[in-house]
């Protein structure tokens, strides 16, 4: 980037991997330097909100992510990303709507239909809840750090069969 500061593509591949990285403090400022270089870079918006989310910044990050939204209104991850902003700044009502938004557009998002279980079990809104709260193995499966492991039913275990229980077991 320093040999092109002028590209503001190469910023935002930067503000990326730093993100990646959790480098977020980093990703923030490399997306901000990309922003200003071309202020409608999608891609920017969205690294400098979730870097946002991942900093607790939860008002920077919902600036960051709706400003992203009206760039890119069809743009499936900036609505759900928009979403968890809102989910995390205690603004319900309107992450349900994102969330709602993305499986009316992806119905198999299984991510989406995972944040949404939260707030309708805060609500208490038990069956759509716990039916959403499901999706949350199809969501980390592949996610590095978890384990994929089958679900243990209640069958008889083999002699030399280790029995791990995670937390939902």
């Amino acid at each position: 980037c320093e040999a092109a500061p002028d590209r503001a593509e190469l910023w935002s591949s930067l503000a990326r991997v730093q993100h990646k990285l959790t480098r977020y403090a980093e990703a923030e400022e490399s997306a901000q330097r990309a922003i200003a270089l071309d202020p409608d870079s999608r891609d920017s918006y969205n690294v400098l909100g979730v870097s946002k989310i991942a900093t607790e910044d939860y008002p920077a990050a919902v600036e960051a992510l709706e400003r992203l939204v009206r760039l890119a209104p069809q743009w499936v991850s900036a609505h759900l990303n928009l979403g968890n902003a809102y989910l995390h700044a205690g603004r319900f009502a309107e992450a349900e709507e994102r969330f709602d938004w993305v499986i009316a557009h992806e119905p198999n998002n299984h991510v989406a239909r995972w944040d949404l279980a939260h707030i309708k079990l805060a609500r208490k809104d038990w069956e759509a809840g716990w039916q959403c709260y499901e999706y949350r193995k199809q969501a980390l499966d592949g996610v590095p750090g978890t384990l994929n492991l089958s679900e243990w039913r209640g069958e008889p275990l083999g002699d030399d069969t280790t029995l791990v229980i995670l937390r939902e077991q």
